[in-house]
């Protein structure tokens, strides 16, 4: 009997070992094998796109936009004025880079020859220049430009370019009767007549005289007035108005190409100067003036 108890009794000892075995195993299995970290190099890191940056280039001939200049403070009384910093280039410098720009080169054209240069500096790294030309017609004539922070500003810039009262006085200083025509009085005419319009009004009269006036002379254009003294074939006298003479290069050369307008019907705002200058010239027996 005893030997019957001690059996069992081993028996379950061997089965609750076994068992225990067992569980010890599974969680053996059952426990996670640690993961390998990789380091990631930087480079092989992508990184954001970055915005597309614009760089802002200036059109070759676009003008820029200066910024604006506070003018600077009165010193205090009894302070002296701070002294104005040096310019950048000097004024031969300033001439030499307005004589090789090609569009104050265009803006001059045509010339037969230079005459003199005026450069004034105006502080804040800009010239005001001057050049005085003789037409090919002998006319003397000016071309003005600026020169700001080594930039040339000529022609069709009219806002950057030189203070009109600042040209005209310096005409004035020596001595010119004009500023941008071309042209004398006497050439003016004898180009006028090559106009259509004018030719063609004028075909069938004697011409017994011609006055031209210079009416607009600026850096924007130069326009001019005409006065044509002429005889009907039955006998009758008549003056021809021409306007809208605008001076230029044309295709046909310089002059008026077919801007002037001749009316035999003198325009409303022609008739004072119209009067005026027949008086002027001693025509008499106008039948279409007032």
């Amino acid at each position: 009997m005893k030997c019957l108890l001690i059996a069992l009794l081993l028996t379950i000892l061997s089965s609750g070992l076994a068992f225990l075995a067992c569980e010890e195993q599974e969680v053996e299995t059952r426990t996670p094998t640690p993961t390998a970290t990789v380091a990631v190099s930087p480079k092989a890191m992508p990184t954001p796109a970055a915005s597309p940056t614009v760089e802002a280039t200036a059109r070759p001939d676009a003008t820029p936009i200066p910024t604006a200049t506070l003018p600077p403070t009165p010193p205090a009384a009894g302070l002296t004025p701070a002294v104005t910093a040096a310019p950048a280039i000097s004024q031969d410098q300033a001439i030499v880079l307005v004589r090789q720009s090609e569009e104050f080169s265009q803006q001059v054209s045509p010339y037969e020859r230079e005459l003199t240069w005026i450069a004034e500096y105006q502080g804040d790294d800009k010239w005001w220049i001057l050049g005085v030309f003789e037409s090919p017609w002998g006319a003397q004539f000016v071309g003005d430009a600026t020169v700001w922070e080594g930039r040339v500003y000529a022609y069709t810039s009219y806002g950057m370019r030189p203070d009109p009262g600042w040209v005209t006085a310096k005409a004035d200083q020596i001595g010119l009767r004009s500023l941008y025509t071309r042209l004398t009085p006497e050439l003016a005419v004898d180009l006028v007549k090559r106009a259509s319009s004018v030719a063609y009004a004028i075909r069938h009269h004697e011409e017994l005289g011609w006055a031209g006036e210079l009416r607009g002379d600026s850096s924007v254009g130069q326009e001019w007035w005409f006065l044509a003294y002429l005889e009907e074939p039955d006998g009758t006298r008549v003056v021809l108005a021409v306007h809208d003479a605008r001076e230029g290069n044309y295709v046909s050369g310089y002059g008026f190409g077919e801007s002037p307008q001749g009316d035999f019907e003198v325009p409303l705002f022609m008739t004072d100067w119209a009067s005026q200058k027949a008086a002027e010239m001693g025509w008499v027996n106008i039948t279409n003036l007032p």
